[in-house]
């Protein structure tokens, strides 16, 4: 058996064999790249010098005796271990071959040697810095010491709890050695080609200083950063350190030298713009040749060239590729731009898919660039409107802020300026308006037919209630999907994009603009001129809506759970069937029968709802039955439910009085008679505003349902080719990786790492177990996110639906626990979506997390006359199962029962 083995022999270079460091040096040489010569001591040496040394039994019974709680045990065996394999004599053949080899390299070649584990620079561990490496090495006799010595690393205590902690069988890890030739380094480093601080996948790393990369690698010195961008190699930022040490080798014998830099060098740049720039174009080339996972490159320069000594997959940094989720974006990516989530808070909950945002945030990004360029605001062209990070979306400030002082009378910005950040909004209020600019976008939008103000709304609804219009919304059958080709699959869902494109195209002016003047000239009227003491008047003003989709949606759904409880053959199917299967035994039953032909009419109208988010990768009631079982089963759990029109009937009458009150109060004041037919203007507005919003709500989820059919059948193809493991991976890849995915153009390995990095983040942020941070730099967190305030009682939040209740908490991060709901509850979750429309009728209050007076769970609250309130972080904050008093009025939380606070804030 040959021992040694050259670099250049790649096919025996397998892990098992040489271990991680020394399979990538023989990748890197295969591939072209100036690598220094050398070889590897391979694993079965490290095998054969234990066996013929009656070592091998002896090391694994010591290790198997460790106590690894007990760190002086710890130390004690593996410096035992250690001392054995410190003194194993070299067999005479390995001898022979290591000479033979070394000799090869030149007459007494300064060598490095290192450590090459085979659990060790992997994607799954580095053991960066566990196993020892040997530079400046010469002479045979060195080299197979210093061999020795790289064998008995692999016992360290440090080495040995790693593999430990870490799940790796200590029988089965074995170590080769790499020895290598040594390059008189005139500078040396270490090159990231992945930010592993910010997690950044598009921007590099490179540390630099002077003599031998030891210096950097111990940390013994601070080095020059640069950051390169990984598009273009743009030098982005650069940070000089000041290099103090540099280490070279001895002039005789092994070994290495270090010494005090010189000042001068101290402060200038290890490296030239133009050296960086090359350098950068390695580490990506590098990083290309390993399926584009990100590479820990260790490089030396000399005599004009950069040599690479090792390159190893990053680890430890959870890498998400953020940045290619935006690759529908053509715009430059801002490093100065500042970013939001309170836009997410409120109208995109819960965990946002690649997939999905890629495809909304384009057709939202389309709407607002035409709605700017309508209303002749030019400067606000060239800037990106979203940015997808932490597995949620982030909305442009820098759009934001100045269309509400271009776009907005002062006295109503304050209604339209929640996504400025609280530190500007003073500002944004007091910039006097430009009147010339706000008549000219006056004039403009009002000469479009799509975008009036008389024409935004009509435009809308025709969308909404035209059957050609709904029809194209439904898209096509599964059946129909199938037989398109992968080109016609991609036109027909772009032609999809399109539909939702244009049917927004009315509503992005009609509710920046002219919806945002009407609500800020109807709250200043109410606090102007309302002087009574019911402190709910707004919330009442804007309750109690006339009938629209959701309404009939809950109606209808209402009557067939009533159908269920009022029959004995349907009530009995119903427990004796769960889920999916209550569906299936109604076959079995005339009355069962005669109930599914009235289901599916609703589904026909209603089956693209029920979800738990908005986002495409959470199943429909038409997916999957079991959701409207639970949602049944809700409904009967309450023994005499008041039916929804009754409910409707009686808040409809106290938005009436409401109404009736402040016409009363205004009525009393100079020109109140003027002052009224203007307030009943504004009034009129507000709830046709109110009852559109839940209908296009309806209408473009239908749209969002026939774009989830589409990219399933994608991302069948996919599994059915053999790209993807699981269906539902296709919602964790962009649009354009998932179709360049299909067409076989993605590497395997980076793949599967985008999915399984992106699909952690996501869960994260779906759990609703972190709030990510308010505010962003370019990608940078600027502040934290609102803390949670440990073992707190008393909480202050929002109200948003009036009323005062008591109550046991039942904290719900899915819909999928609606089931543990008990009647009278108070729920606890992120937010709620048209799939948690049947648990108002069973819960005695709600806090949410997100959305404010107009979130679909504070407007049903209020339909169903129960208290709300809007508590950030809630979900952390309150703790299950404790018995809870929330006022809706002042928005206040207390927990009744102290013993479980502390409880909350453990989770």
């Amino acid at each position: 058996m040959d021992y040694v083995i050259a670099f250049e022999e790649r096919d025996r270079c397998v892990n098992e064999t040489v271990g991680g460091k020394g399979k990538n040096l023989a990748e890197l040489v295969a591939d072209g790249f100036d690598v220094p010569g050398g070889f590897i001591v391979s694993t079965e040496a490290y095998g054969l010098a234990l066996q013929e040394a009656g070592f091998a039994s002896h090391v694994l019974a010591d290790v198997r005796t460790i106590d690894y709680d007990d760190l002086a045990a710890l130390d004690s065996v593996s410096g035992r271990i250690r001392s054995m394999i410190e003194a194993v004599a070299i067999p005479a053949a390995l001898r022979d071959e290591v000479a033979k080899a070394y000799a090869s390299l030149g007459d007494d070649m300064r060598v490095a040697v290192r450590s090459s584990g085979t659990a060790e620079d992997t994607a799954a561990a580095s053991f960066a810095g566990l196993h020892d490496t040997f530079l400046e090495i010469c002479g045979v006799d060195d080299v197979l010491d210093a061999i020795r010595r790289c064998w008995a690393s692999m016992w360290t205590a440090r080495a040995v709890s790693y593999r430990n902690s870490n799940g790796f069988d200590h029988g089965e890890a074995s170590i080769a050695i790499v020895v290598q030739a040594m390059v008189h380094s005139a500078i040396s480093g270490v090159m990231f080609t992945a930010n592993p601080l910010n997690a950044r996948t598009d921007e590099m790393v490179i540390n630099a200083s002077y003599g031998l990369g030891e210096a950097i690698v111990s940390g013994q010195v601070t080095p020059d950063e640069y950051v390169v961008g990984g598009d273009d190699l743009a030098i982005k930022r650069a940070h000089i350190g000041d290099k103090a040490l540099t280490i070279t080798r001895a002039e005789s014998g092994s070994g290495t030298v270090t010494a005090d830099t010189a000042g001068v060098d101290r402060t200038r740049p290890a490296l030239t713009d133009e050296q960086i720039v090359e350098l950068a174009g390695i580490g990506r080339e590098v990083q290309r040749h390993y399926g584009g996972l990100p590479q820990d490159i260790e490089w030396g320069y000399v005599d004009g060239r950069f040599h690479l000594l090792q390159a190893r997959p990053i680890t430890g940094v959870d890498f998400t590729w953020d940045e290619g989720v935006d690759d529908w974006q053509t715009l430059p990516d801002d490093e100065d731009a500042l970013w939001t989530f309170k836009y997410s808070e409120q109208y995109w909950t819960g965990g946002i898919t690649p997939l999905f945002y890629s495809i909304r945030a384009r057709e939202s990004h389309r709407g607002i660039m035409d709605m700017s360029a309508l209303a002749g605001f030019r400067d606000l062209l060239e800037l990106r409107t979203y940015k997808y990070r932490f597995g949620t979306a982030y909305y442009s400030v820098d759009w934001d802020e100045p269309f509400q002082r271009y776009a907005l009378p002062r006295l109503f910005r304050p209604s339209g300026s929640f996504n400025v950040p609280e530190d500007m909004q003073a500002a944004t209020h007091a910039e006097p308006l430009d009147v010339k600019r706000w008549l000219r976008m006056m004039a403009s939008i009002n000469s479009s037919p799509t975008s009036s103000f008389y024409g935004w709304k009509k435009n809308a609804r025709k969308f909404i209630f035209t059957p050609e219009e709904v029809a194209k919304a439904n898209g096509l059958s599964e059946t129909d999907m199938r037989k398109l080709s992968d080109s016609a699959l991609y036109r027909y869902e772009r032609d999809l994009q399109e539909q939702a494109i244009k049917f927004m195209e009315s509503l992005w002016v009609g509710t920046h603009v002219q919806n945002l003047m009407i609500m800020g000239g109807f709250a200043q009227m109410v606090a102007r001129y309302y002087k009574g003491e019911n402190a709910l008047i707004g919330q009442e003003l804007m309750s109690g809506l006339p009938t629209n989709l959701q309404s009939q949606e809950s109606q209808e759904f209402f009557r067939l759970s009533e159908l269920i409880r009022h029959s004995p053959v349907l009530r009995q199917t119903f427990d004796g069937n769960q889920g999916a299967a209550f569906f299936t035994a109604l076959e079995d039953s005339e009355e069962g029968r005669a109930f599914l032909e009235r289901y599916t009419v609703f589904l026909t109208e209603h089956g693209h709802r029920g979800h738990a988010d908005r986002d495409i990768y959470f199943s429909r009631r038409a997916d999957d039955p079991s959701i409207d079982y639970e949602a049944f089963r809700m409904y009967l759990q309450a023994e005499n439910p008041t039916p929804p029109w009754e409910l409707e009937r009686t808040v409809i009458a106290k938005r009436e009085a409401a109404f009736d009150e402040v016409m009363a109060h205004i009525g009393k004041v100079r020109f109140g008679k003027v002052l009224q037919q203007l307030f009943t203007f504004l009034y009129d507005e507000v709830v046709d505003f109110l009852v559109l919003r839940e209908d296009w709500r309806h209408y473009i989820d239908r749209i969002t349902f026939a774009k989830r059919k589409a990219f399933l059948e994608v991302g069948r193809r996919a599994v059915e080719r053999g790209f993807l493991d699981e269906l539902d991976d296709c919602f964790f890849l962009s649009e354009n990786e998932l179709f360049s995915l299909i067409d076989g153009g993605q590497s395997d390995v980076l793949v599967k790492a985008k999915i399984a990095g992106r699909r952690k983040q996501f869960d994260r942020m779906n759990t609703r177990m972190v709030t990510p941070p308010m505010l962003l730099r370019g990608n940078d967190p600027i502040d934290d996110a609102d803390e949670v305030i440990e073992g707190a009682t008393q909480m202050a939040g929002i109200g948003t639906s009036g009323g005062v209740i008591e109550g046991i908490a039942r904290v719900m991060p899915s819909m999928s626990m609606i089931g543990d709901l008990n009647p009278g509850e108070i729920l606890v979750c992120n937010a709620t979506d048209p799939g948690w429309a049947p648990v108002f009728s069973i819960i005695g209050g709600l806090v949410i997390e997100t959305g404010g007076m107009l979130a679909h769970g504070s407007c049903l609250s209020r339909e169903h006359g129960i208290p709300a309130v809007q508590l950030v972080n809630g979900m952390r904050m309150i703790p299950e199962g404790a018995h809870i008093r929330i006022n809706g009025t002042s928005g206040s939380v207390e927990i009744l029962d102290e013993a479980l606070a502390a409880a909350g804030s453990a989770k």
